[in-house]
C-alpha cells in the first residue's frame, strides 16, 4: 500500500534577527502510512509544526518534495490538496451555529443542499453532537468546540486529516477523553491522521506510529512500544517518558551479558553482545527497577545505594537512589513501604530490561 503522505529531502529555513538563516527542517524524509494514526512528537522548536504546515501547503519548502496519495503536490496550494487541518484554536465562526460551521466548506464547494444536509448530519453523528446542531459556538464547552472543528474537517472527506496540537487548550481530564475519541474516529474512518504534539502520554496512547523530532531532524520512527522500549538515541530515551541514563564503557562480559562500567564505577549488565562498540549510554526505565528487601529473582542483578530523595505522586512514590555518584530513580506503589532519605537500599533489575544507545 502506498503511503498517504511522503516527504522527500524536505528542508525549510527562516530568516532570524540579524539576517541569520535558521533551519526548521533539515533534509527530512518520512513516509506516513495510509489508514494509521501518526504523531509528530518533539519539544517546542523541533520542527514538527513546520513539517505539518509544509504537508498542508501553508509553508513552501526551500527544497524537497511533498507527495500526497502518490501525487507530487509540493507547489499546490492548501485548497488543492486532499487533506484538511484541525487547528489548535479551532477557528470556528462565532456568527454561525454548529451545523453552519460544519457546512461551511461544503457550501463554498457548491455541493447541492440536500447532500450538504446529509453529510452534515453524518458528521454530527460521527462526533456525537446530533442534539447540538442549532447551538452557537459560544454555548459550547471546549471539548464540544473541538468536536465541531473535527466534524468541519471530516465532512469534506479528506484522504488525510492533520491535527495541530488539537488538545492543547483542554484540561487534563478532557484531554484523556478526547484521546479516546480521536482514536475511535480514526478507526471508524480508516483514513490517515497526522497529529502534532509535545505531550508524550498523548502520543503513546493514540498513535500507531510516532515520529520523534529534534532540531529540525527526525530522531526515530516506530510504534509507541518500539519508541518507549528501544530508544535509538539519547534524545529519544530522555524525551519519551522518564528513564535512568548511565554513560560508560564496555569492559567485558559476565554471565553471558555485556558489562558496562560508568565513570563513577557503577557496573550494569546488558543482555546480548556489543561487538565493535567501546562506549555507550545504558537506559533503564524506573518501572523496570525494584527495591528489594529479601531474595532476588533468578537472572536479576543487584545494585547497592542510598535513598537521596522521595516524592509522593498520588498513585505512586518516586524514589531517587544515589549509587556513589550515579543516580537511579525507582517508582514504588503508593501503598509500598518507602525507606527514609539516607537509608541504604538494594535495587534489582534484569539485564534484558536495559537498552543502550551509542554515544553521539
Amino acid at each position: 500500500m502506498k503511503p498517504a503522505v511522503e516527504v522527500r529531502s524536505i528542508s525549510k529555513s527562516f530568516l532570524a534577527p540579524g539576517k541569520r538563516h535558521v533551519f526548521a527542517l533539515s533534509d527530512v524524509n518520512l513516509a506516513i502510512p495510509s489508514g494509521k494514526f501518526t504523531t509528530l512528537l518533539g519539544p517546542s522548536g523541533c520542527g514538527k509544526t513546520t513539517l505539518l504546515r509544509t504537508i498542508a501547503g501553508f509553508e513552501m519548502p526551500d527544497s524537497g518534495r511533498v507527495l500526497i496519495d502518490g501525487q507530487d503536490l509540493t507547489s499546490a496550494p492548501p485548497y488543492e490538496r486532499p487533506l484538511n487541518t484541525v487547528f489548535q484554536h479551532y477557528a470556528l465562526f462565532p456568527h454561525l451555529d454548529v451545523a453552519g460551521n460544519i457546512a461551511y466548506g461544503l457550501e463554498i464547494a457548491k455541493v447541492p443542499r440536500h447532500l450538504i444536509d446529509q453529510r452534515v448530519g453524518q458528521a454530527l453523528e460521527l462526533v456525537r453532537l446530533e442534539s447540538m446542531a442549532k447551538r452557537k459556538v459560544a454555548q459550547l464547552s471546549g471539548g464540544q468546540q473541538q468536536r465541531v472543528a473535527l466534524a468541519r474537517a471530516l465532512v469534506m472527506q479528506p484522504k488525510v486529516l492533520l491535527l495541530d496540537e488539537p488538545m492543547a487548550a483542554l484540561d487534563r481530564q478532557l484531554r484523556k477523553q478526547m484521546q479516546v475519541e480521536l482514536k475511535r474516529l480514526q478507526h471508524e474512518l480508516g483514513i490517515a491522521f497526522v497529529c502534532v504534539t509535545h505531550d508524550q502520554e498523548e502520543a503513546l496512547s493514540m498513535s500507531d506510529m510516532i515520529v520523534v523530532m529534534n532540531r529540525g531532524k527526525i530522531e526515530q520512527v516506530g510504534s509507541p512500544r518500539e519508541i518507549y522500549d528501544s530508544p535509538r538515541t539519547e534524545f529519544s530515551a530522555r524525551f519519551i517518558g522518564e528513564t535512568n541514563l548511565l554513560r560508560g564503557k564496555w569492559i567485558g562480559k559476565r554471565d553471558g551479558c555485556s558489562l558496562l562500567r560508568t565513570e563513577r564505577g557503577t557496573e550494569i549488565l546488558v543482555a546480548g553482545a556489543r561487538p565493535g562498540e567501546h562506549a555507550a549510554i545504558a537506559s533503564l526505565r524506573p518501572e523496570a527497577v525494584d527495591m528489594v528487601f529479601g531474595s532476588v529473582s533468578d537472572g536479576h542483578c543487584l545494585l547497592d545505594g542510598i535513598v537521596s530523595d522521595r516524592t509522593y505522586m498520588g498513585n505512586y512514590t518516586r524514589v531517587d537512589v544515589d549509587l556513589q555518584g550515579d543516580r537511579i530513580t525507582v517508582v514504588l506503589n503508593a501503598k509500598a513501604s518507602v525507606p527514609e532519605v539516607g537509608a541504604p537500599v538494594k535495587l534489582s533489575y534484569h539485564p534484558r530490561d536495559v537498552t543502550t544507545v551509542s554515544l553521539p
